[in-house]
Order: structure tokens, then C-alpha cells, then sequence
């Protein structure tokens, strides 16, 4: 999977149940497989509520 932003990787989150699943079983997998090495768990639940703040409605 080629780099995403952590914008990119939480809307992904909120909106694919397999990506959701994915990094519910391994986070830090998850995340690598992103390109987003220096990003932690935390730091997702940190973003969620600014992603879905700018989400469109109809794609949650």
C-alpha cells in the first residue's frame, strides 16, 4: 500500500470495515503497512473526532 496521510488513514478507518478490522487486530501493523511509521494508536483516537468533523456525511 503506498504512503497515506493520517487524514487519509482515519476517513479509511471510519469508512472500510475491513481497514477498521485490520488495525483493530494490529495497530502498529496497520499503520506500518500505511507509511505511517511514526504514528501511534494513540495518535489515531487522537484525530478521529478532526477526520469526522471533515468527512463527508454521506461516506459514515
Amino acid at each position: 500500500m503506498p504512503h497515506q496521510t493520517l487524514h487519509d488513514f482515519v476517513l479509511n478507518l471510519l469508512t472500510d470495515p475491513d481497514a477498521r478490522s485490520a488495525f483493530d487486530l494490529d495497530p502498529e501493523g496497520a499503520l506500518r503497512a500505511a507509511g505511517l511509521n511514526d504514528i501511534t494508536a494513540a495518535d489515531v483516537q487522537d484525530v478521529v473526532p478532526l477526520v469526522v468533523d471533515y468527512a463527508p456525511v454521506h461516506g459514515l
